[in-house]
Order: structure tokens, then sequence, then C-alpha cells
């Protein structure tokens, strides 16, 4: 079974961001707190499968000036982000080869 290493980070009104840490966050297990502010938090987890977009939609739906992001890592290679805040909904991308990613991103640059 694969495993993934999952970094999120959470932004919002501090009244929505202290309900969300009083009410949602202490269900999430095995959490690493990197970062916490009074409208804000990046914290990683592993987790043995995704989460479901669902999860981050009722999200949106519950604290509506929350911006989220998700980064994942698998250790077959794989890696991909969502991103996701009320007006535009859940976006995903894919890529299975970050540093190939990355290249061409800075090779669009020059």
């Amino acid at each position: 079974m694969q495993a993934y290493i999952i970094h999120v980070t959470i932004v919002g009104k501090k009244n929505e961001f202290d309900a969300y840490m009083k009410n949602e966050f202490l269900s999430i297990q095995n959490t690493e707190i990197q970062s916490w502010g009074i409208e804000g938090v990046v914290f990683s987890y592993n987790r043995k499968f995704l989460p479901e977009y669902s999860t981050y939609q009722d999200l949106l739906a519950k604290y509506p000036s929350f911006f989220v992001k998700l980064v994942w890592t698998c250790a077959d290679g794989t890696a991909g982000i969502l991103t996701g805040r009320n007006e535009t909904g859940i976006s995903t991308f894919k890529w299975r080869d970050l540093t190939s990613e990355e290249e061409s991103l800075a090779f669009r640059n020059h």
C-alpha cells in the first residue's frame, strides 16, 4: 500500500480560521504544524490514501473566505497539487516528474 505525504496551507478570515482550528483541525490525525498565524496554518501529515475532493469542497462551503492549497507526494515518485477557493471551486494538477515540470517552466521564463 502506498503512502502519501500531504502538505496543506489554509488561510482565511480570522473568525472562520478560529472556528476551523477549534472545530475541525483536531480531527486530522498525526499532523505536524510547520507554521501558524492568526489567519492561517501550514501543516503536513501522512496518509495511505489521498483525501477526497469533497472534503475540501465541504471545507470551502463551510468557510467561504478560505484558500486551500494541498501538495502531495508519493513514494512511487508521483506528485500533485490541489488548490481551491470558494469562487473557483477545486482545481487539480498532477505530474509524474516534478523536476522536468520545473525545468519546462524555467525554460519558458527565459
